[in-house]
C-alpha cells in the first residue's frame, strides 16, 4: 500500500510541474491607442515620375528640363554644358522669326523628348540646332515636325545619335535631317516624311536602319561614302529612293514609287536583297566595280527602266518575268536578280 500511494503522488506531482513548465510568461503591454491618424507611406504617382524624368540611370546625375534653359540669339532654348537633358512639354516655334527649338553647343549631350514634340509654327529656322563641331550628341523619342528650315542642323562633328525621332513636314531644301558635315552618324527607327529637300542626309561612316522615308521633295536618303542602310522603307520620293556615294553597303530595303527606286553613281558598292517596284528606274547603276545581286524590280518595261546597268559592275544572273505568265526558277548560283515587266 505505501508503494502505491507513493507512486501516485509522485505521477501528481510530475503533472504538476509539466503544466507549470509550459505556462507562458505574461508581460505587460503599451497603449493600444494610436498616436494619430494614419499616414500615407507609399510615393504618389507625381513623385514617381519627378524620380523616372530627373535622375539618369549612370551615375544617379540629374536630368535638366530643356524648357528651364534661357535662349540665346538662335534658340528658345541653349544647351551649354554637357550632361542629360529631357523635355516636359512641346516646344512651339515663333512664328515668322529665325529662331530654332533648341540648340545643342555642347559635347556629350543626350535629349530625351519624352514623346514631346518641336511644332515649327512657320518658324524660318530649323528645329534643333546642333551648333558647331560636336562630338557624341544623342536626339531620341519625339517629333520635330513644321520648321522653315530642316527638322535637325548639324553643323559638323561626329556621332550624332537620332533613335525614334520623327523629322516630317519641314519646308526647306535642307530637309528632314541635314548632316551634311557630320561624320559617323546614326540614323535608326527613325521617319522623314513630306519634307521639302531631302529625307536624310548624311556625311561619311554613318548608318540609317529601320526608317520609314516618304513623300520627300527631293531624294528620300542621300549618302556620302562608306555608309551602310538596311532594313529602310523608302516611298514616293520625287528624285528617288537611295542615293549612294562610294563604298555604300545597301541591303534589304524597299524603295517604291520614287523617282529613281536604288541609284548608284558611285563605286565598290554591295547592293543586295532590295526591291525597287514601280519607279521611274528601278536600280541605276552608273558607277563601276559594284556588286548587284539578289534584287527585285519591276517596272513596265523589259529591262531599260527595271535595271541601268553600267559596264565594269559584277551583277547576278539576271530572271526575267512577264505578265500574264509563270516563270520558273531553276537551280542556279544563288546570286541572281529578278526583273519583272509588262509585255507592250
Amino acid at each position: 500500500m505505501k508503494t502505491q500511494k507513493y507512486q501516485t503522488w509522485c505521477l501528481v506531482a510530475g503533472t504538476v510541474s509539466l503544466i507549470i513548465m509550459l505556462t507562458p510568461a505574461v508581460f505587460g503591454q503599451g497603449s493600444l491607442t494610436p498616436a494619430g491618424a494614419p499616414a500615407p507611406t507609399m510615393k504618389t504617382l507625381d513623385q514617381i515620375y519627378n524620380a523616372i524624368t530627373n535622375i539618369s540611370a549612370s551615375g544617379g546625375e540629374k536630368r535638366i528640363d530643356v524648357l528651364t534653359l534661357p535662349a540665346d540669339g538662335a534658340a528658345l532654348h541653349a544647351i551649354t554644358s554637357p550632361g542629360s537633358y529631357y523635355l516636359s512639354t512641346n516646344i512651339i516655334g515663333v512664328n515668322g522669326s529665325a529662331i530654332c527649338g533648341f540648340s545643342v553647343e555642347a559635347d556629350n549631350v543626350t535629349v530625351d523628348l519624352n514623346g514631346f514634340s518641336l511644332l515649327g509654327n512657320n518658324d524660318a529656322w530649323s528645329g534643333i540646332w546642333v551648333y558647331g563641331t560636336r562630338t557624341n550628341v544623342t536626339l531620341k523619342n519625339g517629333s520635330v515636325t513644321a520648321w522653315g528650315n530642316a527638322g535637325v542642323w548639324a553643323d559638323g562633328g561626329k556621332q550624332l545619335v537620332l533613335e525614334h525621332l520623327q523629322c516630317n513636314q519641314n519646308k526647306s531644301s535642307a530637309g528632314g535631317v541635314y548632316a551634311l558635315n557630320t561624320l559617323q552618324c546614326i540614323i535608326k527607327d527613325c521617319q522623314a516624311l513630306g519634307n521639302g529637300g531631302k529625307g536624310f542626309y548624311v556625311n561619311q561612316g554613318s548608318l540609317i536602319e529601320g526608317c520609314t522615308v516618304g513623300n520627300n521633295a527631293n531624294w528620300g536618303i542621300y549618302l556620302s561614302d562608306d555608309c551602310v542602310v538596311k532594313d529602310c522603307l523608302v516611298l514616293s520620293n520625287f528624285s528617288g529612293g537611295i542615293s549612294l556615294g562610294n563604298r555604300n553597303d545597301v541591303e534589304h530595303n524597299t524603295c517604291n514609287g520614287n523617282g529613281t527606286g536604288i541609284y548608284a553613281p558611285g563605286n565598290d558598292c554591295r547592293i543586295e536583297g532590295n526591291q525597287c517596284l514601280f519607279n521611274t528606274q528601278g536600280f541605276n547603276i552608273s558607277g563601276t566595280e559594284n556588286v548587284v545581286v539578289r534584287n527585285f524590280a519591276r517596272n513596265q518595261n523589259f529591262l531599260s527602266d527595271g535595271y541601268i546597268l553600267g559596264n565594269g559592275n559584277v551583277v547576278g544572273n539576271m530572271i526575267f518575268g512577264t505578265s500574264g505568265s509563270v516563270e520558273w526558277v531553276t537551280t542556279g548560283s544563288g546570286w541572281e536578280n529578278f526583273d519583272f515587266y509588262t509585255i507592250p
